[in-house]
């Protein structure tokens, strides 16, 4: 009876010590909010967003009425801190503007940039006021002279002269100290002009890389990648392929998972492997003979295809016979990517021509509609 009584008295005692045990463990664990937050009600707030509503707490879940977040939970003794799940991005990034700067290669990337909390500032050889785009007036934070140092340089494309001695010899002194250079679209060609491509690989917006080519015979210019990464100099190809080569930096610094929230933050669908490459598409082979249609007022009525074939459907207002307008095209064929005629009849016209190890085809075709209206359907095919 004894032992059975010395045993229930052991047992209680040593729940009441997990017990304990427990309480001082949860103490610890979640020491931010014992002693005074845990004591606090628990209320709803929106992730900060720097608007009045960062300091209003809601008695209840919901939706901020000042920026439409949807609220979560806290305690009111907390103090709402700014950042996501995925470790900060703790770099300063330059991103260069000149007059004709094209918006979206610094506008995509300065908002993948700044979403992963980096500093970002502006940089141009002055800091008056210059046109981005055709009509974006935008001002520059500071000149090549008087600005802090950068871990990232961003390089958009635009209105490129390649020749800038300013420009040039500033990216030349950037190539000395910062970690990383990033071209966008046609800004390739700065850094061709500075000679930072030199023995690397290097890609570009998919009607330029010929040009890139030409004017850089020390570099391998690409047009099968999105973006190119030779570690320090990172070029990409057009426009919003800019903001995959943005994302893809940020990844190097807090990993793919972490750049892959940034892409979902900002809605954009971002495939890490390089996915889509503009310059694989088939109308590589279409877009260039379609520049003869454009003193005809053309309407685009279909354009759609994939890696292996591409069709071109438009209306054109011309004069112009069914066999002119075949000779037109024949004339335009023979001196693009080296085609050879097939057959050609009034109306018709049928090529081929060989790239590398592939055979492609193309046809064009010529009815008339009405009075002086023509569709002229193009196709290329492997």
């Amino acid at each position: 009876m004894t032992n059975r009584i010395i045993a229930r008295f052991s047992g209680s005692i040593t729940l009441a010590g997990l017990s304990i045990l427990f309480l001082l463990s949860a103490s610890s664990l979640f020491g931010q909010v014992t002693n005074r937050s845990v004591q606090d009600s628990i209320v709803f707030v929106c992730e900060p967003c720097n608007l009045p509503c960062d300091t209003i707490q809601h008695a209840s879940p919901g939706i901020c009425e000042v920026c439409g977040m949807q609220l979560f939970a806290t305690y009111a003794g907390l103090k709402p801190k700014h950042g996501t799940i995925s470790r900060k991005f703790d770099k300063t990034v330059a991103v260069l503007l000149f007059p004709g700067v094209e918006v979206i290669d610094f506008a995509g990337p300065y908002e993948v940039f700044e979403t992963a909390g980096a500093k970002i500032f502006t940089v141009a050889e002055t800091t008056g006021i210059l046109k981005a785009g055709k009509a974006l007036q935008v001002k520059p934070d500071y000149t090549f002279a008087d600005m802090p140092e950068a871990d990232i340089i961003l390089v958009p494309g635009g209105t490129v002269d390649r020749s800038d001695p300013k420009i040039l010899n500033w990216l030349k002194a950037q190539d000395k100290q910062a970690e990383k250079i990033v071209s966008v679209c046609n800004g390739a060609f700065f850094l061709s002009g500075a000679g930072l491509l030199d023995g690397l690989s290097a890609t570009t917006t998919f009607p330029l890389v010929a040009a890139l080519q030409s004017i850089s015979p020390k570099t391998k210019v690409v047009n099968d990648q999105r973006y190119v990464n030779n570690g320090h100099i990172i070029t990409s190809a057009g426009l919003s392929a800019g903001i995959d080569a943005a994302l893809f930096v940020v990844s190097e610094y807090i990993g793919v998972v972490g750049a892959r929230q940034i892409a979902m933050t900002l809605e954009y669908n971002w495939n890490d492997g390089n996915g889509y490459v503009r310059g694989q598409l088939a109308d590589k082979h279409l877009a260039r003979s379609m520049d003869i249609f454009s003193p005809f007022a053309p309407e685009l009525r279909t354009y759609t295809g994939d890696r292996n074939q591409w069709q071109a459907g438009l209306d054109i207002e011309t004069p112009l016979t069914a066999a002119q307008l075949t000779g037109l095209i024949d004339a335009q064929f023979a001196q693009v990517n080296q085609w050879k005629r097939a057959d050609s009849t009034p109306g018709s016209s049928r090529w081929t021509f060989k790239n590398g190890a592939e055979s492609w085809n193309a046809l064009a075709t010529i009815e008339t509609k009405t009075g002086n209206t023509r569709y002229v359907t193009l196709k290329v095919w492997r």
